[in-house]
């Protein structure tokens, strides 16, 4: 998933009410505070990182296609929708198929932007720079223990919904927006270090500052390619939830780069 929030597919749907603008891109690079890498969430981390499949399958993984199907649980009587998640490095393009509608996302190689009533129309970056695979946590992990200005701070042992679980806190403070945009809330099974929910930010597309709190929770883990992989992804809105169950996972499948790029090249 890259950053469009979760999984992607929720985060399109969010975004379809919104008519996004260009930001001043890469602008805005106010300083911030030098990122916390606490010995404690590190070592959480790299528990997560084994136990979901270790750090060899995970850093080969180049590319990601994930297909599957998401449905409104407070609107059973809409049809699901059908998605495709895929990413290769920092690029991502999420795809969307309704029954009267289609929506397609893409990074753009910093230039992203989405399909609106079949129209073309740019989004805003920070929008893009939040939009993480979060439907891959295993691959979101690795890259935030691996990039040193990442923020990893052990917050400590909480309960989800009753359940104990290892509360850590992860954002890019490479600059304010970073901080602002990209920041997450991980819980971990204190006994595997799987993930098991991961909190994060929708930001505006015309205000950084202001964002939509989306929180997914990772259920039925299958393992593909060594890496374990969560099936369902309960994503829960302030509107209700909404359940992603994965049909199919492919890695390293050679995705060309003219993939994220909208037709024509539109920026």
């Amino acid at each position: 998933m890259r950053p469009f929030p979760l999984v992607r597919a929720l985060v399109v749907a969010l975004l379809l009410g919104f008519v996004l603008q260009v930001a001043s891109a890469q602008s805005q690079s106010t300083s911030s505070p030098p990122p916390i890498r606490d010995a404690q969430a590190i070592a959480t981390v790299q528990s997560a990182i084994g136990a979901l499949g270790g750090t060899q399958n995970i850093a080969a993984i180049q590319d990601s296609t994930i297909q599957g199907t998401q449905q409104d649980t407070t609107n059973p009587q809409v049809a699901p929708l059908t998605f495709t998640w895929q990413q290769s490095g920092a690029e991502f393009r999420d795809f969307i198929q309704a029954t009267d509608h289609t929506h397609i996302e893409v990074s753009g190689h910093g230039y992203p932007a989405q399909q609106l009533s079949g129209q073309w129309v740019p989004v805003a970056y920070h929008v893009a720079r939040a939009n993480l695979p979060f439907e891959l946590p295993a691959l979101v992990l690795y890259r935030e223990l691996t990039i040193a200005t990442y923020t990893l701070q052990y917050i400590g042992v909480t309960t989800i919904e009753g359940i104990s679980a290892v509360h850590l806190h992860t954002s890019d403070d490479t600059d304010q927006v970073g901080t602002l945009v990209t920041s997450q809330e991980w819980y971990f099974d204190p006994n595997s270090f799987i993930p098991i929910r991961v909190e994060y930010r929708v930001p505006y597309p015309r205000n950084a500052y202001q964002w939509t709190l989306l929180s997914v929770d990772y259920k039925n883990y299958q393992t593909q390619n060594g890496v374990a992989i969560p099936f369902e992804l309960d994503i829960n809105p302030s509107f209700g939830v909404v359940i992603a169950t994965v049909n199919s996972v492919t890695f390293n499948s050679g995705l060309s780069a003219s993939l994220f790029d909208p037709p024509g090249g539109a920026q």
